[in-house]
């Protein structure tokens, strides 16, 4: 496709893209680079449709197989963003606001394993798990790009529920722990989402690296 197809169709082009920054606005309300990436992905579909519309009553049935084009690459881009992205961003809210919820009730026991190195596993109970509990109430959430964690561990926490997460230090960043929302079985490691948190460091330093 060149520049000059895209011309013959500039109606579509231009519903995509007011569609895409409308998108885009709407995303950047929930204040993440993921939501406002959904946010436009996902209004592409209707914009090209739009357009499409646009490009029909105002210039009849040419260059039809151009806008045919576009409106499969806004479908692909919509199908992956409600898909996959979208739920994947709903799965880590709901994980978030729930560990900010956390009451010392809701876990009976602490076990801890080193991730990539050996080490004895640790099982915690009492007052680590109240200090646990009252710390993760300043979860947030947190978006890696390409991080070098120098520890990490696994956490399971028995409960009514079980919950597990991975906990990470960064030498760069000794203020905080970053975390992972995951689901195990056997050797497969299902990843929900990521958060950072201030408090949850101090914990970490108190019962893990001691």
């Amino acid at each position: 496709m060149s520049y000059g197809d895209l011309r013959k169709v500039w109606r579509i082009v231009a519903a995509i893209v007011a569609a895409q920054l409308l998108g885009f606005g709407i995303g950047l309300a929930f204040g993440s680079f993921e939501s406002v990436w959904i946010g436009g992905a996902l209004a592409s579909l209707p914009g090209s449709l739009a357009g499409t519309y646009w490009h029909v009553r105002a210039a009849g049935r040419r260059d039809l197989s151009t806008a045919a084009f576009l409106n499969a690459g806004a479908l692909v881009l919509a199908v992956v963003a409600g898909g996959f992205f979208l739920p994947r961003l709903l799965w880590e809210r709901a994980y978030i606001a729930e560990m900010a919820r956390l009451q010392t009730a809701d876990v009976r026991r602490i076990e801890v394993n080193l991730l990539r190195e050996s080490g004895p596993s640790l099982a915690l109970e009492g007052e680590a798990i109240e200090a646990f509990t009252r710390s993760c109430a300043d979860v947030e959430k947190y978006s890696p790009n390409h991080p070098r964690y120098e520890r990490s561990w696994h956490l399971v926490l028995e409960g009514p529920k079980r919950r597990e997460v991975e906990l990470h230090l960064m030498a760069s960043d000794p203020s905080r722990v970053f975390g992972s929302f995951v689901e195990t079985s056997g050797a497969t490691t299902w990843y929900c989402g990521s958060f950072q948190s201030r408090a949850l460091r101090a914990w970490v330093d108190r019962y893990l690296l001691r």
